[in-house]
């Protein structure tokens, strides 16, 4: 799927992938010496008789079969003291200086053991985080562990490298394989200059999370009255449309100049320190450093664009038709609103019958309490994601329901991830990363196999709630063009950007789309956390999309073959081809060939339009 050679590229972008704020450290390090991240104390060349226990002090999980299962509530936070693991690396060379070839190849071992714990600690300080990032605590620890887990990379790979000069070279090769091997011996340590921005960014990330918490309630003041997104939006905003629409567009974008300027000047920070990273990596471009090395994508940024043409014709029907159609504002009106436990009690009620192999995930994500669903409030991270914890085996499905029929949307599509990630986890951490644009369509598609279930799960509303899903998944092609395509705009110039030119760049790009001619200033962007913590990723929901819907049009007149074909995506897995390579094997048409993109959202646009008739 992805080049070793892109894997090593990649590093400094993995060190700065986590989410949170920063933790603050002083040094008097030159910004563009090596950072000594282990210990320097002297070693005894000539331990060759025993190697420390000092990774011995919990059980290892790594070796449990799958199926076992931890329970999440036993997967204890802890406060990471990182010295035992430098000293440990340091005495993995002198092992390997002294010949002890399979004391070396057992501390690697360990090492590596403790490695996926602090990448669990730091999923565990993530997830706490997420319920609450106001919480003192869960916001030191996270920074604290994403630091630390930057820095613990850095002492094993630096580490790595070194065994690989020494008369132990060939067996550790052997050991840890050739491909692993060559990503240590080419690794470079990083600079306390890579470092500091890593800090930087994802302290930048924190202090976008706070202004995202806070928008609904960011003013601006119209005609002597004050106006947030919360009145708007409210019965106050209902009323002014009604009795002065010009009125209420002036409002709106006044408010969405008010959150481009508040936004931009975070935003601009990223970019410039994405840029910088970019260029510390030999590219010219974020762009391309992005599509090649953070993604491994197998289609290129020209490739993405002519996706984004081939898109704009659908979009400007869709928001000509459809987007203003009556239904698409009565997504709060399908029954039952679901609790948390009874969302996951309609996962099992229909999963089997999509297909009996999916109740194991379920099974697993149940028995051991591996989720977090809530409601919205002031504090909680207000989107849905899954992750794993690779030390345990286990995936984490978290989300934030709305109240409205979108809940069922979000918990079958993170379900998906969760079910990719169950199903074919991670063998090599340090090797592997999932194709995004592969793992959404194990998502995307079943959420849109979903709506088979629909009339019997909302009953009278479930007109409503297939067209706010399928319009979602339409949405997922139309909005990852969009924003795919103003972020690769915003890298091709990220000198002197401003809130004005970031909103030119944004509104012209709407208007192609179709959406909001009619507005000077469009803020839709700052809304989207992606744009501030995974650049470039959003053109993923588009491929996805193209893919799943295509699996829901097959269900429209085989459900049985739309299962299969689904099945056979999610067994794939996202670790081991590509998206193309995988689309290839299971005979869906690629999104790179003449005319797919069409054939695709014809009939999804279709079935909108009969849905919606029915409230004209």
């Amino acid at each position: 799927m992805s080049t070793i050679l892109s894997l090593i590229l990649s590093i400094s972008m993995l060190l700065s992938s986590a989410l949170g704020p920063v933790a603050e450290f002083e040094s008097s390090d030159p910004a563009d010496a090596p950072v000594q991240t282990v210990s320097t104390q002297s070693i005894p060349r000539d331990i060759t008789d025993t190697v420390r226990d000092s990774l011995d002090q919990r059980p290892k999980l790594i070796d449990r079969a799958p199926s076992e299962g931890v329970d999440f509530a036993d997967m204890s936070y802890v406060h990471y003291d990182p010295e035992p693991f430098y000293a440990d690396a340091e005495l993995l060379v002198s092992l390997a200086e002294g010949g002890s070839a399979d004391k070396v190849d057992q501390l690697y071992d360990r090492l590596y053991d403790e490695f996926l714990y602090i990448d669990a600690l730091s999923a565990l300080a993530m997830i706490n985080y997420d319920r609450d990032f106001y919480d003192e605590y869960w916001t030191q620890e996270y920074a604290y562990i994403n630091t630390t887990w930057a820095e613990v990379q850095d002492a094993l790979y630096d580490a790595c490298a070194r065994v690989l000069e020494t008369p132990c070279a060939d067996s550790f090769t052997a050991h840890v394989g050739e491909d692993t091997a060559f990503l240590f011996s080419a690794y470079e340590p990083l600079t306390r200059e890579e470092l500091d921005r890593t800090d930087r960014e994802i302290d930048l990330e924190d202090e976008y999370y706070a202004l995202n918490d806070g928008l609904y309630d960011i003013p601006v003041t119209y005609r002597g009255e004050t106006w947030t997104l919360d009145d708007l939006y409210g019965f106050r905003g209902d009323a002014l449309a009604w009795s002065d629409y010009d009125a209420y567009l002036e409002v709106y974008d006044s408010l969405s100049q008010a959150l481009n300027e508040t936004f931009s000047p975070l935003y601009i920070e990223m970019v410039e320190l994405w840029t910088e990273s970019a260029r510390d990596a030999g590219y010219d471009s974020y762009t391309d450093y992005a599509y090649d090395t953070v993604y491994y994508r197998e289609y290129t940024a020209e490739e993405a664009q002519a996706l984004c043409d081939a898109v704009k014709p659908i979009a400007r029907m869709y928001y000509d038709d459809l987007y203003y159609s009556d239904i698409s504002y009565d997504y709060d009106r399908p029954y039952p609103r679901f609790t948390p436990e009874e969302l996951l009690d309609v996962l099992g009620e229909y999963l089997p019958r999509i297909d009996e192999r999916l109740m194991e995930p379920y099974a697993a994500m149940t028995e051991h309490g591996l989720w977090d669903i809530g409601d919205y409030t002031s504090g909680r991270y207000d989107g849905s994601y899954a992750t794993t914890m690779l030390y345990y085996h286990s995936p984490f499905l978290f989300a934030t329901l709305d109240g409205t029929c979108h809940d069922l949307s979000t918990i079958t599509h993170e379900f998906g991830h969760f079910s990719d990630f169950w199903f074919t986890p991670q063998t090599n951490m340090l090797l592997q990363s999932d194709d995004y644009d592969l793992s959404e369509v194990h998502s995307n598609a079943l959420q849109a196999l979903f709506t088979e279930f629909y009339g019997e799960i909302y009953d009278d509303g479930a007109d409503i709630a297939e067209y706010v899903n399928l319009s979602d998944l339409l949405e997922n092609i139309i909005d990852g063009c969009m924003q795919d395509e103003f972020q690769r705009r915003v890298f091709d110039e990220p000198e002197d950007l401003t809130p004005e030119k970031l909103n030119d760049i944004y509104t012209d790009i709407c208007r192609e789309y179709g959406l909001y001619t009619d507005l000077t200033w469009n803020s839709d962007w700052v809304y989207i956390p992606h744009t501030f913590t995974s650049p470039l990723y959003y053109i993923s929901y588009a491929a996805s999309a193209i893919a799943a819907l295509q699996i829901w049009d097959m269900a429209q007149t085989d459900f049985d073959a739309a299962v299969e074909t689904y099945m056979d995506v999610l067994n794939h897995g996202a670790y081991n081809e590509g998206y193309l390579q995988v689309l290839r094997e299971v005979g869906l048409p690629l999104f790179t060939e003449e005319g797919v993109v069409s054939d695709v959202c014809r009939p999804v646009l279709d079935r909108l339009e009969q849905l919606a008739e029915q409230y004209r």
